[in-house]
């Protein structure tokens, strides 16, 4: 099923994580791993870590989010509920007719970042975490990322920082 959505998606790049997970939040089956570990989205106590997945099992709905995934970094994820169709009435609840989700997600790239600073006319940087993931900066600015990285680290990242000039390279 994963092959047939790649081989039917009109998307430039194809998903990083394709997953499908049961109603307890154990991935059931994940693109390229033949083996996922089923209790990796949960924790100890076995509540869903990722909140979009845990809203879309309790509700019927699809919902966007952005997740930073442990080894691969900040990730567009769309999440969606899987219906059981026969247990479907009208009037119930939709705990009762939600069996799992599927949850698609693409790394937030630097490519991603240039087509976003094309459509804002604007320099764009995905960070979480004083940490810079991709950038729209042109090629040999690791000096840039390092100083975003920096300013990150001293608040610039919390709203209430205000308006901060920097200068970078000169400019």
């Amino acid at each position: 099923a994963f092959q047939r959505f790649k081989a039917a998606s009109s998307d430039d790049a194809d998903p990083d994580i394709i997953a499908l997970v049961s109603k307890t939040g154990d991935i059931v089956a994940m693109q390229d791993i033949p083996n996922p570990v089923a209790s990796e989205w949960t924790d100890a106590s076995g509540k869903v870590v990722w909140p979009a997945v845990a809203l879309v099992l309790e509700q019927r709905n699809i919902i966007s989010e952005i997740w930073d995934y442990p080894g691969k970094g900040l990730m567009l994820v769309g999440v969606a509920p899987v219906i059981d169709v026969d247990a479907q009435a009208v009037g119930e609840a939709d705990a009762k007719v939600i069996r799992g989700v599927v949850v698609v997600a693409y790394a937030m790239t630097r490519a991603g970042a240039k087509k976003m600073a094309l459509d804002l006319g604007t320099e764009v940087a995905y960070f979480n975490a004083g940490r810079v993931d991709a950038t729209s900066f042109s090629s040999g600015s690791e000096q840039a990322q390092q100083t975003l990285a920096t300013l990150l680290g001293k608040g610039l990242a919390d709203p209430k920082t205000g308006i901060m000039s920097v200068t970078v390279r000169g400019e």
